[in-house]
């Protein structure tokens, strides 16, 4: 049964039986004979053994069911916390799902159905004096399954272990994951300039750094907690990124973030969407962005644009932040400059928790609908254009100096139907400026994402009314690629990334090229000088750093993983799966393969080796200040102040 259910869930999601196939077999056999063998001891076993069938059919059928949705492979943890926001929020997308995949729910279901029709046949009696042979197998089952499961806590990843080792073996990884920690821990052994910042410029005393004078030295020694120790020896080694001329660019001006749903580089279009262009092209433009495509959809592309941490535990990675102190989140250390900070979502308010994540996260509240949105707005599910109108038509909210996030929901699949009022407003729009170069799936799509356009030329009218735009900053990017366009619920097995991205074919790294827009009036006007094209790789993880520089606020860039794409740090983009892009070239952990933007340019000696080192440490620092609480620590032992 665990067999024929790997199988088919590598089948119905697209993913190839790699190498670990071996492993996966011994995995089930023994996982088959340790829940058999209970059974067998327990009275009532036929019963037992339909509710157990029944229980994992329904488990691979939701897995199964939500790869095909969002293209991700979601933890049970978050499945289970999420699913009457699901169900509510989502409930006809659910239906559609499910119509659209009988055939998957009816494959999953047949080891029941046969196990039904057949149980006779099956079901074994065990005797008194094969008790002990029953209990020896339990027992040798449990260890063996305990045994591979935590000698694979390696580069943990829930999605990609998912895609090699199985569902179950990777269930349980990710339950001793959340129990035990990860195995691996900070290299420290050779974090230097060398191997953390290739090519950067040595420290010379003249610059001037983002960086607290903290003597590591004297506290390193006297940690008791393992954990927090390596951390403070691994960030004592990291140089920091220099200050320089775009240090407090923005000091003192407000603030707006827009985590735009699904958004995509390829929306924007001087004709089409000409506000989207304007800001795209008018301030800073980062002609060659990522937004990774982290495994856990919206909540993760969140989390890696507020907090500048790599996600390492799907959506749990957010919840994992209740509680703890965030300390350099934008939000935060704005509302510690007098700044009133805001978040909005246009969704209900608790989808992700959102109502007890936020606030944590530097935010004086979070609004959204059932938590005191609605009563802005006579819409049930207000469009991007009424979310910024009805906020920041409000005193309050633009009382400045004001910091405020948006989490949008228009651009939210399904693109699908021909027959909803978005595609009716907008489609004319499409087919005026393109014809017939899209699908109509992608037609679909670019008309939800018109609302986002729509949305931002009336936020800056209200600004400009209000006189605000000269003094405020837009920050914008995407929580993940539009994988409504790819994923088989949504699109009958078709993948329409191809027809939007206007490719052939993309590896695993096009897929997640982005837009992050930043943008403010100045830049078009007295600070044309400062208005660059940051040509070289970067990703969400480089956007606080970034932010903190630009207005001026005082930091420590070695707790941040990104960087501060002016400074002097060199350009790395890290996936959850360890892959990286250079500026020269992309490394592929899965091969070992590094492939050269320019194969007459010679690395330098140890180059892969080293970036390899720092994505490892970019993860498992990640994981490790939430796990440990690690800045609450410093707070506790007078290095930070709150």
């Amino acid at each position: 049964m665990f067999l024929f259910f790997d199988i088919s869930l590598y089948y119905f999601t697209g993913k190839i039986l790699s190498y670990d196939i071996l492993s996966l077999i011994i995995f089930d056999i023994f996982l088959s004979l340790f829940i058999s063998n209970i059974v067998t001891l327990l009275p009532k076993s036929k019963i037992i053994n339909i509710v157990i069938i029944l229980l994992f059919s329904i488990y691979y059928i939701s897995e199964t069911l939500i790869f095909r949705t969002f293209d991700v492979f979601m933890n049970i943890f978050v499945m289970i916390s999420n699913i009457n926001n699901i169900l509510g929020t989502y409930k006809q997308d659910a239906i559609i799902v499910v119509t659209r995949s009988l055939i998957v729910i009816i494959v999953y279901l047949l080891p029941l159905i046969i196990y039904i029709v057949l149980n006779k046949y099956f079901d074994k009696k065990i005797e008194k004096d094969e008790y002990k042979k029953s209990m020896i197998v339990i027992f040798t089952s449990m260890f063996v399954l305990s045994f591979t499961c935590f000698f694979n806590i390696d580069n943990y990843d829930f999605g990609s272990n998912v895609s090699t080792r199985g569902l179950i073996k990777s269930t349980i990884i990710d339950g001793m994951n959340v129990e035990f920690g990860n195995k691996n821990t900070l290299n420290i052994q050779n974090v230097s300039t060398k191997s953390e910042i290739v090519d950067i410029s040595m420290q010379d005393d003249k610059q001037d750094y983002n960086k607290f004078d903290i003597d590591f030295d004297s506290i390193i020694g006297s940690e008791a907690n393992k954990n927090i120790a390596k951390i403070n020896a691994y960030i004592n080694k990291v140089n920091p990124s220099n200050k320089n001329k775009w240090t407090g660019l923005f000091k003192n001006k407000n603030l707006i973030m827009i985590c735009a749903e699904a958004f995509s580089k390829y929306v924007i279009d001087e004709e089409l969407t000409p506000t989207l262009y304007r800001l795209a092209h008018n301030g800073f433009y980062f002609s060659d962005y990522y937004q990774p495509t982290w495994g856990g959809s919206t909540s993760t592309g969140e989390y890696s644009f507020l907090t500048g941490l790599m996600p390492t535990e799907g959506a749990d990675t957010m919840y994992n932040t209740i509680g703890k102190n965030m300390y350099f989140n934008i939000g935060k250390q704005l509302q510690k400059n007098g700044y009133k900070t805001y978040a909005f979502h246009n969704g209900f308010y608790d989808f992700y928790r959102r109502n007890e994540t936020h606030v944590n996260l530097g935010f004086d509240k979070f609004i959204a609908l059932d938590n005191g949105f609605e009563r802005l707005t006579e819409e049930y599910v207000p469009e991007d254009e009424e979310l910024f109108r009805a906020t920041l038509s409000i005193d309050d909210f633009t009382k400045e100096p004001f910091c405020l996030y948006y989490m949008t929901i228009s651009g939210h699949a399904f693109y699908n139907d021909n027959n909803n009022y978005k595609v009716f407003h907008q489609r004319k729009r499409i087919r005026e400026r393109y014809g017939k170069k899209y699908e109509s799936q992608v037609e679909n799509y670019l008309c939800y994402q018109l609302y986002l356009e729509d949305a931002l030329t009336t936020m800056l009218n209200i600004l400009e009314e209000k006189k605000l735009l000269s003094n405020t900053v837009i920050c914008l990017t995407s929580d993940h690629y539009p994988y409504g366009l790819k994923s088989p619920a949504y699109t009958h097995g078709q993948n329409y990334i191809y027809n939007l991205y206007g490719v052939d074919e993309y590896d695993k790294f096009d897929i997640d090229k982005n837009s992050w827009i930043l943008w403010d009036l100045s830049l078009e006007n007295d600070n044309k000088e400062f208005a660059i094209e940051i040509n070289e790789p970067t990703y969400s993880l480089d956007i606080l750093p970034t932010l903190l520089n630009l207005f001026g606020i005082e930091f420590d860039s070695r707790f941040l993983v990104g960087r501060d794409v002016f400074s002097n740090k060199e350009a790395m983009v890290v996936f959850p799966n360890r892959n990286f892009i250079t500026k020269y070239g992309k490394f592929f952990e899965d091969t070992k393969r590094f492939e050269k933007f320019d194969e007459n340019i010679e690395l330098p000696d140890g180059y892969i080796e080293n970036f390899r080192e720092r994505a490892n440490n970019i993860y498992n620092y990640s994981r490790l200040v939430i796990k440990e609480n690690y800045f609450q620590y410093l707070v506790d032992i007078g290095v930070l102040k709150e």
